[in-house]
């Protein structure tokens, strides 16, 4: 089991809110407390993702802190912000359009339960 519990967003990253309305623990299945992170898996948008703030750093030191190395001014990926789909305990993905490798049809994959809105 993974700790702690992954939620990934797909090309749909611009419309999900942000990490800052995530709960900052959840309990599974198994009754367990754990973690949560949200993390950016690959898609055909290719342009830059926001980074993760540095670990243990307050809100005040994070807004102080300059990301220096991390962004680049030409909107290009960071490969470093993506992580693999096979890590995530839940996808936030939109399947409209044609299949493509980044983006591939998973609701045609039994180990995705599908929720339709």
């Amino acid at each position: 089991m993974r700790d702690p519990i992954r939620l990934c967003v797909g090309n749909e990253w611009h419309r999900f809110p942000s990490s800052f309305f995530l709960p900052e623990n959840a309990v599974d299945r198994h009754g367990q407390r754990r973690a949560v992170e949200m993390e950016f898996v690959r898609s055909e948008f290719d342009g830059i993702l926001p980074a993760h703030f540095a670990p243990g750093a307050t809100l005040g030191e994070s807004a102080r802190h300059s990301p220096t190395g991390r962004i680049n001014d030409a909107n290009r990926a960071e490969m470093d912000r993506f992580v693999p789909v096979e890590s995530c305990d839940f996808l936030i993905h939109l399947e409209a359009g044609q299949k493509t490798e980044l983006e591939p049809k998973l609701r045609k994959n039994v180990e995705y339960c599908v929720v339709r809105l």
